[in-house]
């Protein structure tokens, strides 16, 4: 099995609150988030076309389902943060941040807060393979 880091990811506007009727499920771990001046895209998988453009875009990690160069391109723009863990940030080219959890970013507007992920009752990211330790 590959390593690959995972993090979760936690964030709120500064300065505001989001309403969370803005936040729209679109199924697996993909989310949009949306505000009067941002879109957010949490792991876009299956996605649409006709939906807005990304302002920002975070990859938790590597796996297929999580990340898909594919529907990243349906999203992107000139301009688009991507933020995502190192082995995923390698394989862009434009605004990447590249993050590792136990830190905290901002990102314009954004005060992001990364933490390990991993599953506690499957075998996909065991938390012993310590993969967020991998960056």
């Amino acid at each position: 099995m590959s390593s690959y880091p995972c993090v979760l990811l936690f964030f709120f506007l500064l300065g505001g609150r989001m309403d969370t009727n803005n936040i729209h499920w679109m199924g697996n771990s993909a989310f949009r988030i949306e505000d009067s001046s941002m879109q957010i895209y949490i792991d876009p998988f299956k996605i649409s076309m006709n939906i807005p453009k990304a302002d920002v875009i975070f990859i938790t990690h590597g796996h297929y389902d999580h990340y898909s160069p594919k529907d990243i391109d349906k999203i992107q723009k000139d301009g688009t943060i991507i933020i995502a863990p190192k082995t995923v940030t390698v394989q862009f080219k434009g605004k990447i941040i590249m993050v590792e959890p136990g830190q905290s970013y901002t990102i314009g507007k954004l005060k992001v807060t990364t933490v390990p992920a991993y599953n506690i009752n499957k075998k996909f990211h065991p938390k012993e393979n310590h993969w967020w330790d991998i960056l």
